[in-house]
């Protein structure tokens, strides 16, 4: 703006006190080895996160055991071009409430969408295209999708997701798409990662057991890792890098229960049960052992 022919004297006389920090990037003439780019190519998976997908979820309730963490930020895009405007003529009919030249600023976007559900799709290229990849920092967004997942809390949530699909998949020896959506829910939340409670009120834990009060033979035991054939039930997973996992007496976080509520179990233990199981909500069946 100071040397530019194009620019009015005025403004070369008032930009020249103006230049390069004379203390940063010194042995670059002060220029930055990098520039900040804001955004760039992203990921084309199968579905695309848009400005949408938010509105979809509140319609849909929950995203269930594809979500890998929670969102809030803006819909937050600049100006994609300033113009000098003449007249409302001249700039695609906007004009301000006087009359007369204006600037215009063309493509701010500043929008809440609320607390949403980060799907995992995000992450995953196409199936037909690539089995070993996962994306972070370029995800399958929209220009607005992508306005809110490039904070560095998203970016934190969707690299730590990321790195468990990762390697979940190298143990199995599979693809990415082929690791299950229950063991990646699982291990998020042994991880102590947040996958409910988007812009939809979450559904409050009860503070002890979903019973009125267990008996000393009766325990919880979620449907992850357990299945059960008649009266017998077996221990069928462990959460990922786990040797053991619990039956509970609350559905509470295994790591806030002492010791006298959990019962460790190992893959592959079988249990007898004097009744059949009885389904609860949340995944939980209750179970009376023999």
């Amino acid at each position: 703006m100071a040397n530019d022919p194009s620019m009015p004297a005025a403004v070369k006389e008032g930009m020249k006190p103006w230049g390069l920090c004379k203390d940063e990037f010194s042995e670059l003439g002060g220029w930055a080895p990098a520039l900040y780019v804001r955004a760039a190519r992203r990921l084309v998976g199968e579905r695309i996160f848009n400005q949408n997908t938010p509105k979809e979820q509140d319609a849909a309730g929950d995203i269930g055991e594809s979500c890998i963490g929670l969102g809030n930020y803006n819909f937050d895009s600049h100006n994609a071009q300033r113009m000098a405007c003449k007249s409302s003529a001249d700039c695609m009919g906007a004009e301000p409430s006087w009359h007369g030249p204006f600037a215009w600023d063309e493509g701010d976007v500043q929008i809440a969408p609320g607390v949403y559900q980060i799907p995992l799709w995000v992450t995953l290229p196409k199936r037909q295209e690539v089995s070993n990849l996962l994306v972070v920092a370029a995800p399958s967004a929209s220009h607005i999708g992508m306005s809110t997942l490039r904070m560095e809390p998203q970016f934190m949530i969707i690299g730590h997701a990321a790195g468990v699909v990762a390697s979940l998949a190298a143990k199995a020896g599979s693809g990415v798409h082929e690791v299950p959506n229950a063991t990646i829910h699982s291990t998020l939340l042994a991880d102590g990662q947040i996958l409910e409670g988007a812009t939809r009120p979450p559904t409050p834990s009860p503070p002890g057991p979903p019973v009125p009060k267990l008996k000393p033979d009766q325990w919880l035991a979620i449907d992850s890792f357990f299945s059960f054939s008649g009266t017998t039930m077996t221990v069928s997973s462990l959460p990922a890098g786990k040797d053991h996992t619990y039956l509970k007496k609350s559905e509470a976080n295994s790591r806030t229960l002492p010791p006298s509520m959990l019962k460790s179990v190992t893959k592959g233990e079988k249990f007898a049960l004097s009744c059949k199981p009885e389904a609860l909500e949340g995944g939980y069946w209750l179970v009376t052992l023999k």
